[in-house]
């Protein structure tokens, strides 16, 4: 699970440098697949929202479409106590990085299991154990996103501008499985 911005305009800073006008741009919240690289679920949101209220948004949404999610590999932005039980709710082991200065869990006994095992074996150590260096994989897949299809959209209306980067995240999707053949 991650997040990236994409611009609402093609010119940059040029709107905000001349005219003082600044357009701002939309969130994409993606669940990928490690593997693929395909994007599972999405949603769309202004800028000010939180990546930790769209999480488990998504791996419902995945889930519904019949994609099986075994972990959920994720940065600090989503490490909260809502997430980590409702991945566990969901019988998804919470891949979550936890912040260098977590020292107790805040009533989630898995993530102070995690932390204590982390205090045990070393930061290092521990991302290995459980695989979390597959995470890059969500930066490489928005990477390819928007090297392919750039990283704004055309459309000024919100329905619009869904629609277009629903068609955007088709075409990368396609692109994968094709590629993947």
């Amino acid at each position: 699970m991650d997040s990236t911005g994409i611009s609402s305009t093609v010119r940059g800073e040029w709107l905000l440098d001349v005219y003082h006008v600044k357009r701002g741009f939309v969130k994409l919240h993606a669940l990928t697949d490690t593997e693929t690289d395909a994007i599972l679920s999405y949603a769309l949101t202004d800028s000010g929202t939180t990546d930790g209220g769209i999480a488990l948004l998504l791996i419902d949404a995945a889930a519904g479409l019949g994609h099986d999610i075994q972990k959920a590999f994720a940065d600090v932005a989503y490490d909260n106590k809502n997430i980590w039980t409702g991945l566990m709710e969901r019988k998804i082991d919470p891949m979550i990085n936890l912040r260098a200065s977590d020292t107790h869990a805040n009533g989630c006994l898995y993530k102070g299991d995690m932390i204590d095992e982390r205090d045990r074996l070393g930061a290092k150590a521990w991302k290995e154990k459980y695989g979390y260096g597959t995470r890059w994989r969500a930066e490489c897949t928005f990477s390819d996103f928007k090297r392919m299809l750039g990283g704004f959209v055309r459309a000024k209306k919100l329905t619009r501008v869904a629609g277009e980067l629903s068609c955007k995240i088709w075409i990368h999707n396609e692109n994968k499985k094709y590629r993947g053949q």
